[in-house]
């Protein structure tokens, strides 16, 4: 470069060789910084594993490529790493970790991320046998290696397409979160834990957000406020409330709510099918307090479609649950649990399938104005639920049925070997059409019933309890009706068979002693008094074959006699009379 002297002569401008050089090499650093440079995996293992391991006992072990830069921000990135907890627990499997690093605890020498993405792998959220969960014990140590160093804390933690594996060997429960994509930070402020995402389960999309603490909102209890939200296409659920440490571990305390547009496309979803006719909306809500030993709700509100159920709920973990719940409603209509639990009754009954009841013992008390079971209601009905390992008891205390009082009890013990059943009930003034219309039977009979029935069965696997049914049952018909068959008529023309056919014969009273053994009930011993004619009853009724074959002997006060022969399938059985045969 030249320049014009006083002189008139040119002057050379000389620039010092050293800063072109600077300036070259400023560049170079400035570019290497930026730059994300590859490392050797092991060193940067044993560095890593080192310093995090020195600070809060976590290993961070990579298993392939991995780059650091030192500008805008100091970052790394692990191409394919493992996370260990203290104790060794596997916390994040397989996955890439990128993350952003304190720049003043880099100059002393200590790595201290703070903020880090997770991309692919796995996140194993298990709890072990003695009921620790390594996530809070890595946790907890974090925490406490930033107390202690007064390093700045982890602000964000994102996962991005990653499959979170959750297994608990205590309960036995074994699932998974796939496509995970979440944020935690602290949205809430300092002191505050927010996450927000979604995921794939059992192939439905769910969103969740929550939040823990923040903004000074720690309660007069000693907890942190909590707020937690998940909704899928088949529902939604809340909670609300306070979270902290007890002598049992976590509690909580506060609102918790859930509802489903279609109960039968949430228990398809949780891989159970049900039928049709049983779907329904379905919520439920109350005031909760639990902890690791004890869930007890008040206020709980339970809706099934139209009806809704009040009461309160308690729920003791000390080595095997035990539910406590008592609800009341208005009216109930339980149609659509009967044709849910149906064709697995059956199965049991039949093979010994397994009915699949929650583990969990169970002692319900339920009691409604308007209780309705298919054509059947119940009213100011009292009736309870037990369920004790393999036995289940369900007691009606009392019910109003069709002008009358019905009571019953059902005992069932569900071994996989051995299964039984015990059925006691009673029925005093019940009007007759719609009770054995009720029960599938045909409605032939009418008239005010009083009845009382004992039997029992058992069962080994794969044997019919049906078929293994035996017992003893009274019933007494006043001031009703035979539908079907006009008995005077047929007495009038014993011959013509098809005399009587389609009418009804009136009656006083009907009375029927029977026995039932190997799953037929045999009327010992029946009679019928009307004021046109007598009849004695005798025959057989199959419950397995629902099969009938009863004959009734009639006969005027004057005149002859005529034999009524019932064959057939109960619900349309063959009726034939004819006059008696000789010496009867």
């Amino acid at each position: 470069m030249q320049e014009t002297a006083p002189s008139g002569r040119p002057r050379i401008l000389r620039v010092p060789w050293r800063l072109p050089l600077a300036l070259l090499a400023g560049l170079i650093l400035l570019a290497a910084a930026v730059a994300p440079w590859t490392v050797s995996s092991e060193r940067l293992a044993a560095t890593l594993t080192e310093r995090a391991a020195a600070r809060s006992g976590i290993r961070i072990v990579p298993n392939g490529r991995a780059s650091i830069a030192l500008l805008p921000i100091p970052r790394i990135k692990l191409a394919r790493a493992s996370v260990e907890a203290p104790g060794g627990s596997i916390l994040v499997k397989d996955a890439q970790i990128r993350a952003e690093l304190a720049f003043l605890p880099l100059l002393a020498g200590r790595i201290v991320p703070v903020e880090a993405t997770v991309v692919g792998g796995a996140v194993a959220a298990d709890r072990l046998p003695d009921g620790r969960i390594p996530w809070m014990t890595a946790l907890a140590s974090v925490f406490a290696a930033e107390a202690r160093t007064g390093d700045a804390r982890l602000r964000r933690l994102v996962l991005l397409h990653t499959r979170i594996d959750l297994q608990d060997p205590v309960s036995g429960v074994a699932d998974r979160l796939d496509d995970v994509s979440a944020v935690l930070g602290q949205a809430g402020g300092p002191g505050s834990v927010d996450v927000a995402g979604s995921a794939r389960w059992r192939g439905e999309a769910v969103e969740f957000q929550a939040s823990v603490g923040g903004n000074g909102t720690t309660s007069a209890a000693g907890g942190e406020t909590v707020s937690v939200t998940a909704k899928s296409r088949h529902g939604r659920a809340t909670a609300t409330g306070t979270l902290g440490l007890g002598g049992t571990g976590l509690r909580f305390s506060g609102e918790v709510s859930a509802a489903t547009p279609s109960i039968r496309d949430f228990a398809g979803w949780l891989g159970r099918t049900l039928p049709p006719d049983t779907d329904r909306s379905a919520s439920i809500e109350g005031t909760v307090r639990a902890d690791r030993a004890r869930i007890d709700v008040v206020g709980l509100a339970i809706g099934l479609g139209r009806d809704r159920l009040d009461g309160a709920l308690s729920a003791i973990n000390d080595g095997q649950p035990d539910v406590r719940a008592t609800l009341a409603g208005t009216s109930l209509d339980l149609e659509w649990l009967r044709l849910a639990i149906a064709p697995a009754i059956a199965a049991w009954s039949e093979t010994g399938a397994q009915l699949g009841l929650p583990s969990p013992d169970l002692d319900l008390r339920l009691s409604a104005a308007e209780l309705k079971l298919g054509s059947l209601t119940l009213r100011d009905a009292a009736a309870s639920l037990i369920v004790e390992g393999d036995r289940v008891e369900a007691t009606l205390l009392r019910a109003g049925l069709d002008g009358g009082v019905a009571k019953g009890r059902v005992q069932a013990v569900l071994g996989s070997d051995r299964r039984s059943l015990k059925l006691q009930g009673s029925i005093d003034g019940v009007e007759a059409a719609p009770f054995l219309t009720a029960f599938g039977l045909p409605p032939g009979l009418s008239g005010k019933t009083s009845a009382q029935t004992s039997v029992e069965s058992s069962a080994t696997a794969g044997a019919s309890l049906l078929g293994a049914l035996a017992g003893r049952a009274v019933v007494t018909l006043r001031r009703g009706a035979l539908a079907g068959l006009d008995v005077p008529a047929a007495l009038r023309r014993p011959d013509q068979p098809a005399a009587g056919r389609g009418g009804r014969t009136d009656f006083q009273t009907v009375q029927l002693a029977i026995r039932i053994a190997d799953g037929v009930a045999e009327i010992a011993d029946g009679t019928l008094d009307s004021s046109a004619l007598k009849a004695s009853l005798e025959g057989r009724i199959s419950l397995p074959a629902r099969f009938v074959s009863f004959r009734a002997v009639a006969a005027q006060p004057t005149g002859p006699g005529v034999t009524v022969d019932v064959n057939g399938p109960w619900s349309d059985p063959n009726v034939v009379s004819s006059p008696p045969p000789l010496g009867r």
